[in-house]
């Protein structure tokens, strides 16, 4: 994987681990918030602007790009919804907007003192894919995504939707969301920043499903060839 390529931005944001759920770029995440510090974590954040309402979630087990690098990789999300419920708690959603690095070490000396963590932020960033190859491809994962929901039923709408723009990037990370279930799988499609493999990632989960959909005799019908 290459990671030689990123933006660097003095970018700090809150830490927001959520507990049994995964943050991927391009879907959105309800959550509920009931720990004494995030509660305070998302208090400060409804204090700014609502373009500015960042926060990092990191995957269930920490994930590094090499044994000597001391950063972890995350989701980068948008703070969209805070609703406030009794004793102080929230039912927030998080959209996901990117892959980072979160960065060791103190962010200034106004940090010690809030009761959630902060951390630097490095964006990570694709490499480039021609566009023609970039939409054949994720054509054909669309067209197996559906043959997917053909065989078992489910409707188009079960696939995760935001209101972001729809490209190769985002639209491969919300189908991965919508037929992958193992956090270690998500894990590992939310740090591969390369297009293709992501792509065979998700194929391979869809594949997977169908062939054991197939040996259950769980189709009332043959699946259309993906």
């Amino acid at each position: 994987m290459n990671f030689t390529l990123e933006t660097r931005l003095p970018l700090a944001v809150a830490v927001l681990p959520l507990d049994g759920h995964v943050l991927l770029p391009a879907s959105a995440t309800p959550f509920r918030v009931t720990d004494f510090r995030h509660k305070k974590l998302v208090e400060d954040l409804l204090d700014k602007p609502f373009g500015e309402r960042w926060v990092a979630v990191p995957p269930r087990l920490p994930i590094r790009l090499a044994d000597d690098d001391e950063s972890e990789v995350a989701a980068l999300g948008l703070l969209t919804v805070a609703t406030p419920l009794a004793g102080g708690e929230f039912i927030i959603v998080i959209e996901g907007r990117s892959a980072c690095r979160l960065e060791s070490g103190p962010v200034g000396v106004a940090d010690l003192s809030l009761p959630y963590r902060m951390a630097r932020v490095r964006h990570l960033v694709d490499r480039p894919e021609p566009l023609t190859a970039a939409r054949r491809s994720t054509t054909a994962l669309i067209q197996s995504l559906f043959s997917l929901y053909d065989c078992f039923g489910l409707a188009a709408s079960e696939l995760p939707a935001n209101d972001q723009p729809i490209d190769d990037i985002g639209l491969v990370y919300r189908i991965g969301s919508a037929v992958i279930e193992d956090p270690l799988s998500r894990a590992r499609l939310l740090t591969e920043r390369c297009p293709a493999r992501r792509r065979d990632m998700v194929s391979s989960q869809i594949v997977d499903q169908l062939a054991f959909a197939q040996r259950e005799r769980l189709l009332g019908r043959s699946p259309t060839a993906c």
